[in-house]
C-alpha cells in the first residue's frame, strides 16, 4: 500500500503557520507581563485557565464520554503540558523569551534523534551541543541565570514528554478535543502553585486584559490554527517553519520586553534553530507535540 501523499503548501496555509509561531511568543510577552503582579506561578495559571476556556469555548470537548484509556491518556498529556508549561514560565522569569525557547526545543530535538537511526543525525547534535555550549560560561563570567537554565532543559523534558503523550491521546481522541482536555487538566495540575504563590491577585480585575490575551495568544490560537495548517502542510515544511520558533521568540523578545541578546547568545539560537530544522526535514517534527500527534489521530 502507497503511502499517503502529503499535500502540497499555499502560500497562505504557510502564513498562518508562521502567524501560530509569533502567536505563542507574543502569549508568551504578555503572560511575562504579568510577572510583577502575579510572579511565574500566578502567570502561568492563569495562562492555562484561559487557553483552557478559550479551547473549551471551540472544541466543546465535553460531548461524549470517555472510556478508561482515553481519560488516563489525556491525564498524562495534561500533566506533561502542566509541567512544560510551568517550568516554561520560571525560566522566563530570569532568561530571555529567545533563550527559554531554544533551550526548551532541546527537549523534542533529542526526543527526534533518540528515535532516530540515521547518521547525519550525529551532524545535528554536535550543531545542538556547540549552541548549548556557546550559552555556557567558559571562560567568562557566568551571564544566565543557571537556575533559569535549568528549568527551561526541565521545561524541554516536560515537552518530550507531552509529545509522546500527545501521540498516544491522539490515537484515540481527535486532537481538537484531546488538547481541550488536556489543557484543563494542566490548569489544575498548575493552580495550586498558582494559587498559593499569588493568592487573591489571580482575582485582581486589573490583571484581566492581560491574562486574557495571554490565553488568546499563547494558546487558543496558535493550537487551533495549527490544525488547520498541519493539514495543508507537509510534514517536513511545517517541522522546519516550527524550528523558527526560537528566532521569532527573540525577535518579539527585543520588540514587546527590550530583551536585547549579544552575539554570541543570537549564534547559540541559530545552532539550535539550524539542528531543530535539519533534524524536521528529515523526520517532519512539530512544536509541542502537536504535529506527531495528529499524525496519530489521522
Amino acid at each position: 500500500m502507497s503511502p499517503k501523499p502529503e499535500p502540497a503548501a499555499s502560500a497562505f496555509s504557510v502564513g498562518v503557520a508562521v502567524f501560530t509561531i509569533f502567536s505563542f511568543e507574543i502569549g508568551a510577552a504578555f503572560t511575562k507581563g504579568l510577572f510583577p503582579a502575579l510572579g511565574a506561578f500566578g502567570a502561568a495559571t492563569v495562562r492555562l485557565f484561559f487557553g483552557a476556556v478559550f479551547l473549551w469555548a471551540i472544541w466543546r470537548p465535553w460531548r461524549g464520554a470517555l472510556t478508561h484509556r482515553q481519560v488516563r491518556a489525556v491525564l498524562a498529556y495534561g500533566a506533561a503540558l502542566g509541567g512544560m508549561s510551568l517550568f516554561f514560565y520560571l525560566a522566563l522569569a530570569t532568561l530571555p523569551l529567545g533563550l527559554t525557547l531554544s533551550l526548551e526545543m532541546t527537549g523534542p530535538l533529542t526526543l527526534s534523534l533518540l528515535m532516530s537511526r540515521r547518521l547525519l543525525d550525529m551532524v545535528w547534535i554536535a550543531v545542538a551541543a556547540t549552541g548549548l555550549m556557546l550559552l555556557l560560561p567558559l571562560g567568562q563570567a557566568m551571564v544566565l541565570d543557571p537556575r533559569g537554565m535549568l528549568f527551561a532543559v526541565l521545561a524541554g523534558t516536560c515537552w518530550a514528554l507531552y509529545i509522546v503523550a500527545g501521540q498516544k491521546a491522539g490515537a484515540s481522541l481527535p486532537q481538537g478535543r484531546a488538547m481541550a482536555l488536556s489543557l484543563a487538566v494542566a490548569a489544575l495540575v498548575v493552580a495550586p502553585w498558582g494559587i498559593a504563590k499569588a493568592g487573591t491577585a489571580l482575582m485582581d480585575p486589573r490583571n484581566l486584559p492581560v491574562a486574557i490575551l495571554s490565553g488568546l495568544f499563547s494558546t487558543a490560537v496558535p493550537y487551533s490554527l495549527d490544525l488547520y495548517a498541519m493539514s495543508r502542510i507537509p510534514a517536513r515544511l511545517f517541522g522546519l517553519l516550527m524550528s523558527l520558533a526560537p528566532v521569532a521568540g527573540a525577535l518579539v523578545g527585543l520588540v514587546m520586553l527590550h530583551e536585547a541578546l549579544t552575539p554570541r547568545q543570537w549564534s547559540a539560537i541559530l545552532c539550535i534553530v539550524a539542528a531543530t530544522g535539519g533534524s524536521s526535514l528529515a523526520e517532519g517534527i512539530g512544536r509541542g507535540g502537536r504535529l506527531p500527534a495528529a499524525d496519530a489521530a489521522e
